[in-house]
């Protein structure tokens, strides 16, 4: 698993680097040249075994490339798209420490005090390990534990029974003597920050609101599709059908009606370089790229 995420990142790096000098020989016009690049994907992917990899480029704050290569199921022979779903493995490391940072400056953590302030009932074996972690020690993998991941990887149990049995883990080191990566530690610091803020981790690492993706969204081509919120869900509206939409994954959702009832439609929403979602992409004709439909201004009250 390791060596293949190593490669992946490698591709990642080295495409990068690829396209890098075609983005700045090209800075004042409107595309990019990328004659001979979906062939050197596919050679990448051959040379290092990968089954499959999804490249996006970004210019200007506009997604001016996205495409898949590659399998996302061998067996089925199923493509990767730009939509596809990876792993996202070690990234969510970010979003806690981001989180935690945002606390900070909030004034409701401070990096240095002991994790018990905050969680009374934190306990390692090391008892002056229980007594002064920090959430800097939490995050920098210096609590003298090893990995201990088969007591999560695959498990049923809840943050708050992994969180409990952190006890009666083994430590290998002494605390603050050595760099051991553990993401039980990350864990707690993600259930730290959900208790600290009255929620969990899940609502804390939310990008956007309900009330964000609300708004007009058109395309000349097919029109305006209108998301509005009702109570804690989403409605759309397109072509005089009203449509249910259910999050599905980030920020991913399935649209339904009750004119086709078990026929779900995935709409993804995209965002700028600020955060700001500015368009839906949904699949509304087979054969080509998915409709982007683009989020029309605000018309300002007078």
């Amino acid at each position: 698993m390791k060596k293949g995420i190593v490669k992946i990142i490698f591709i990642l790096i080295f495409v990068s680097l690829l396209i890098n000098p075609a983005l700045h020989a090209k800075k004042n016009a409107g595309s990019i040249d990328l004659k001979g690049f979906s062939k050197f994907v596919d050679t990448m992917l051959k040379e290092w075994d990968v089954p499959g990899a999804a490249v996006a480029i970004v210019k200007d704050g506009k997604v001016v490339y996205a495409e898949g290569f590659g399998y996302r199921d061998m067996e089925k022979k199923l493509k990767v798209t730009p939509d596809t779903l990876f792993a996202i493995g070690s990234c969510t490391k970010a979003f806690t420490a981001t989180v935690l940072g945002i606390l900070v400056d909030e004034g409701k953590l401070e990096w240095d005090k002991p994790v018990r302030e905050y969680l009374p009932t934190f306990k390692l074996q090391d008892t002056f390990a229980s007594e002064q972690m920090t959430p800097m020690d939490l995050v920098t993998h210096r609590s003298g534990l090893p990995r201990h991941d088969p007591a999560w990887f695959g498990s049923t149990a809840t943050r708050e029974e992994l969180f409990n049995r952190l006890q009666y883990m083994e430590p290998t080191k002494g605390f603050r003597t050595t760099y051991q990566y553990n993401n039980l530690m990350f864990m707690t610091a993600g259930y730290m920050a959900g208790k600290i803020a009255g929620t969990t981790w899940e609502e804390l690492v939310r990008s956007h609101t309900l009330a964000d993706y609300t708004g007009k969204f058109e395309n000349p081509g097919y029109g305006i599709i209108t998301v509005g919120k009702d109570g804690e869900s989403l409605t759309a509206v397109f072509n005089g059908i009203d449509y249910k939409v259910e999050h599905y994954h980030y920020d991913i959702f399935d649209l339904s009606t009750e004119i086709s009832p078990g026929q779900k439609i995935k709409a993804s929403f995209h965002i700028d370089l600020k955060g700001n979602i500015n368009s839906i992409t949904i699949p509304l004709q087979g054969g080509v790229k998915d409709i982007e439909f683009t989020r029309l201004p605000e018309k300002k009250v007078k």
